[in-house]
């Protein structure tokens, strides 16, 4: 049975380099690499208690097969579009709180 926490600052980081090092000595003895030693599929572990979750769509290998150029394009204009909506909240998050900080001198 999966363990339940009520807030997330339940999870130690000692937990999580656990789960981590569980993980990649799977990852290292299951996932084969190619010439160059690159994996052959990528793992990317968030740590939601630090960081926000990966808001983007993978993006098609075209490789030699241009055929779902289309795709691509359109996946990448979705990518472009989340990281600058991303932005102008921080963005509007900083002004925010440079205007409250010039507020209270």
């Amino acid at each position: 049975m999966r363990k339940q926490v009520y807030s997330w600052h339940d999870v130690s980081d000692e937990e999580i380099e656990k789960i981590y090092g569980s993980l990649y000595t799977l990852f290292e003895e299951i996932v084969p690499v190619d010439c160059d030693y690159d994996n052959v599929i990528d793992m990317k572990l968030i740590d939601r208690r630090k960081f926000e979750p990966m808001h983007f769509f993978k993006q098609p290998h075209l490789a030699k097969d241009y055929s779902n150029m289309e795709d691509c394009l359109n996946i990448a204009n979705i990518n472009i579009h989340q990281a600058v909506e991303k932005w102008q909240t921080l963005y509007r998050i900083k002004k925010d709180l440079e205007k409250e900080k010039s507020e209270s001198r």
